[in-house]
């Protein structure tokens, strides 16, 4: 059963990281190109006869040129986020390959009373040793260095999500925000408290 789930788990999630890297890419090229063909349509509609060969040739050059470096730009910001996708996929991948059977029960758990988005993603995954959180920021908290923990509800626009707060005997402090989901929470009291 266990290594079942896991491939099925990575599988769901290799589905959920193509789309998020083709959302990214068609922002990348899709971008660009509407700006090239809405150029392109436009001067062609206003005509060769009209504009002269030299203002038509210049106007089709100057589009191709901006599109290039619309490209550019929208690369700049499109590449980071595309490697900030990927490590986050592989820190998942990394954690699951370790699991043993108690610890993909929980992981079970937490995933069949997620739901949307967050299905196929916790907020974190709970090992016998190490608490792994998955947010814009990746956290790896030994249970035992956990000196102290809160948690709190923070309200959101649609809602509340719950903020916990952890320090650890290293001096370290952790802060991160998991989604309201009961059982997500109920599983992390458990280890927490336990």
């Amino acid at each position: 059963m266990g290594s079942d789930y896991i491939t099925n788990f990575e599988r769901k999630q290799a589905i959920r990281k193509n789309i998020f890297y083709g959302f990214i890419c068609l922002l990348l090229v899709g971008i660009p190109l509407w700006f090239y063909i809405h150029s392109y349509l436009e001067t062609i509609g206003i005509g060769i006869d009209n504009l002269g060969v030299e203002r038509y040739d210049e106007r089709m050059r100057d589009a191709l040129m901006f599109t290039l470096i619309l490209m550019g730009t929208v690369s700049v910001i499109a590449i980071p986020i595309l490697i900030f996708i990927n490590n986050f996929f592989n820190g998942y991948q990394r954690v699951l390959q370790k699991l043993t059977l108690s610890e993909i029960e929980i992981l079970k758990k937490i995933n069949d009373a997620l739901y949307g988005v967050d299905k196929y993603m916790p907020s974190f995954i709970i090992t016998s040793q190490i608490l792994y959180v998955f947010s814009l920021q990746r956290y790896v908290i030994p249970f035992d260095r956990i000196t102290a923990h809160k948690i709190s509800i923070r309200h959101v626009k649609n809602g509340f999500m719950y903020k916990i707060e952890i320090n650890t005997s290293d001096a370290k402090y952790y802060n991160f925000s998991i989604s309201s989901n009961p059982v997500q929470l109920e599983q992390l009291k458990l280890r927490l408290n336990g």
